[in-house]
């Protein structure tokens, strides 16, 4: 049995039931896929196997920031999650939808200007100093709000991430944007705007 650290809690448990040589030195664990290609979580630094700890060494695969930048577009009217959300004629419909996906340096998450969205957003990525994820609006309007019902209305372990022209409430949860720390110390390039 082995869980995964995410900066602030042991979660997500997963059970391999296998055999393992043990003159093997190194076991390998892939974490997520996108497209059948590896994609590193900042989310993870240690590995709990068996009750014992270790910190994870070297890349985990192909990290998020080898993955082309894109823009996904919600549309909470109009939009459909199972649309590629990648333009503004195909956008999907929910914050769900969006936080399925994994965000690389320079990504965009645009919500439809004027709309209301209820629920959270949860970001899988972090940007770069030269290029941040970026989470605003399209279209004309007012800003678009997030009505979240508990919890976060936006939570991300990344770094370099920029939230801008958006409202938020949340009556029922305790936060509107939480930063979780992936490794010690300050989460650096966070822009509140």
């Amino acid at each position: 049995i082995y869980m995964i650290f995410n900066g602030d809690s042991w979660q997500r448990t997963r059970a391999y039931f296998g055999n393992i040589d043990p003159a093997n030195q190194y076991l390998k664990i892939y974490i997520n896929t996108v497209n059948g290609s590896q994609v590193f979580n900042p989310n993870i630094n240690m590995v709990q196997i068996n009750g014992l700890t270790e910190k994870v060494l070297g890349e985990l695969g192909i990290f998020n920031s080898n993955l082309p930048a894109q823009s996904i577009y919600i549309d909470s009217k109009n939009g459909k999650d199972t649309n590629s959300g990648t333009s503004e004629k195909e956008p999907l419909k929910t914050l769900y939808a969006a936080s399925k996906k994994v965000y690389s340096p320079g990504s965009k998450i645009l919500l439809k200007a004027g709309q209301e969205f209820s629920g959270s957003l949860t970001i899988i990525g972090t940007g770069k100093k030269s290029k941040p994820i970026t989470v605003t609006s399209y279209g004309s309007g007012a800003k678009p709000v997030i009505n979240a019902r508990g919890g976060s209305a936006i939570e991300t372990y990344g770094e370099y991430m920029t939230f801008t022209g958006l409202k938020i409430t949340n009556k029922a949860g305790r936060a509107g944007i939480t930063i979780l720390a992936s490794k010690p110390g300050a989460s650096k390039g966070i822009s509140i705007t």
